[in-house]
């Protein structure tokens, strides 16, 4: 069965009927995706992802974690923001984390409303794992970019350009799958243009809208961190019954 990968810039930039019962990856690089990412790989039983501080803390039972952020910080009366490095085995193995932040969980959840039948998180941390968990499905695939406060973020265009090339390379995936769009080869030309070598590809991120929103905060170490390619196998994937990530494959990468 022919297939195909389509890339949207912007949650709203792919209509609701488009998502109806597909497979659909949704992509906040810096940082959300790469935070969640980092957390199931760390241990954490589940990532429950909400769209306001205030859900986050009526859901909160004893011995879950608060995790999130808004306008980039630490939100008062949480345990940690959003930064990867925040969420080590130590402090997450085990635990259930509530989490919201401004961009990423309001992309999953316009996708949930949207009807998907699988939305999985997406990142450069879990590129391989998630392009072959994806590539499994036999539905068709859209990769929808969280962009920043309602515009287009270059870094979250330029990882989605990562899983159209990973998706539609006949080496690595299946040849049955196409670029079903031109905002997806402009991102696979963005990606194949920038990914040279890795000092190269974290300087991209750094000039980005998050890149800079992150160096204005002091925030730059995380940079690096969402920059990593291949660094887990862990595909976190919404469960319906719990309303929560979880991971949902191991893959061998």
């Amino acid at each position: 069965m022919l297939r195909t990968v389509s890339a949207h810039a912007l949650p709203e930039l792919a209509s609701p009927a488009v998502l109806a019962d597909t497979a659909v990856v949704i992509i906040d690089l810096l940082r959300a995706s790469t935070t969640i990412t980092t957390a199931l790989d760390h241990g954490a039983t589940e990532v429950v992802p909400v769209e306001s501080p205030e859900k986050a803390l009526a859901l909160r039972s004893s011995g879950d974690i608060l995790g999130g952020e808004r306008g980039g910080l630490l939100i008062p009366g949480f345990d940690y923001a959003n930064s990867p490095r925040d969420y080590t085995r130590d402090r997450v193995s085990g635990k259930r984390i509530i989490f919201t932040t401004t961009n990423g969980t309001r992309a999953l959840h316009y996708a949930l409303a949207a009807g998907a039948r699988v939305i999985a998180i997406g990142a450069l941390a879990n590129l391989s794992a998630v392009s072959a968990y994806i590539a499994s499905l036999d539905l068709p695939i859209h990769l929808i970019c969280a962009g920043t406060n309602g515009k287009v973020s270059m870094e979250d265009c330029l990882a989605a350009g990562a899983f159209v090339d990973r998706l539609t390379d006949s080496a690595t995936a299946s040849p049955h799958i196409l670029s079903g769009d031109d905002q997806g080869l402009l991102m696979l030309k963005l990606w194949r243009a920038e990914s040279s070598n890795a000092g190269r590809l974290i300087d991209t991120i750094s000039t980005s809208r998050g890149g800079h929103n992150l160096i204005r905060l002091g925030l730059e170490a995380d940079i690096p961190d969402c920059a990593r390619v291949d660094a887990c196998s862990v595909v976190p994937v919404f469960d319906a019954n719990t309303q929560s990530l979880k991971a949902a494959i191991q893959t061998n990468i």
